[in-house]
């Protein structure tokens, strides 16, 4: 199966602010089912790296504003159909109308 790297922005909250609070509340309650939902993905080994993207390294706390993943899919559309069914896109957590999957060629991948 080949790989998609894909990046999805956080949705904005009403201020028009990426990672506020109110985005980052629903990513704190959303996050056990997201993970949840996700373990089967994990275990079938179809994502093969995931976690949040930050607004910088320089924040305490860090603030998540999107998420990163590598999936390995046959096609773009079943990664796009299996990032739909997430708790994070359902709850609107994710702004999936600017998502982008991207065909990827891992060139290293070392275990952690």
């Amino acid at each position: 199966m080949p790989d998609w790297l894909v990046q999805i922005p956080d949705n904005r909250d009403h201020n028009g602010d990426p990672g506020g609070e109110i985005v980052l509340q629903a990513r704190r309650d959303n996050l056990p089912a997201h993970a949840a939902h996700n373990k089967k993905h994990i275990e079938a080994g179809h994502v093969v790296v995931s976690g949040p993207l930050l607004a910088s390294h320089d924040d305490e706390p860090l603030r998540p504003v999107g998420s990163a993943m590598v999936w390995k899919a046959d096609s773009e559309s079943q990664v796009r159909a299996w990032l739909e069914e997430d708790p994070y896109a359902k709850s609107g957590i994710w702004n999936l109308a600017m998502a982008t999957v991207t065909p990827y060629l891992c060139a290293v991948r070392v275990p952690m």
